[in-house]
């Protein structure tokens, strides 16, 4: 297996025992950030990309990834906007949670990936977002290199 094939499988096989340990830290009863309210929010669900070769660790660990409203509410509270091209300093994992938000006065449909960005939908409206805050890492799966503090 070439190494730029298997270092992304090793990240997520090494990850997976970790990520009970992180989900455990998360405070489902934290206030929400001014303005933003989750309204719905789906189970992780792990799609890989075409000819990518899926594996059981990856799987098992995006079925072991959840957030409740709270808990997305919060990871939006802790998001910034992305530049054009921002999306590049984060990696991207082929599991993301899906669901529906109240901000600005409108709804939004939300897709959250298990590597700390998020797309934000309303209308012909899109916004990127991610989290590189070290306060981000119970959240999701896999955090950029260097989180930001």
């Amino acid at each position: 297996m070439p190494a730029s094939t298997f270092l992304p499988h090793l990240a997520w096989v090494l990850m997976l025992p970790m990520l009970g340990a992180c989900q455990s830290q998360v405070r489902s009863g934290s206030a929400s950030p001014a303005g933003v309210t989750v309204l719905e929010i789906a189970q992780a669900d792990y799609q890989p990309a075409d000819g990518s070769g899926s594996s059981d660790a990856e799987a098992a660990a995006c079925s072991a990834w959840s957030l409740d409203t709270h808990q997305a509410e919060a990871f939006f509270g802790l998001s910034e906007q992305l530049p054009e091209g921002g999306l590049h300093d984060f990696y991207w994992l082929p599991c993301s949670i899906k669901g529906r938000l109240q901000a600005e006065g409108r709804e939004w449909a939300f897709e959250i990936n298990a590597a700390g960005t998020s797309t934000w939908r309303s209308s012909d409206d899109v916004r990127l977002l991610g989290c590189s805050r070290s306060a981000c890492e119970p959240f999701v799966i896999l955090m950029p290199q260097q989180p930001v503090e």
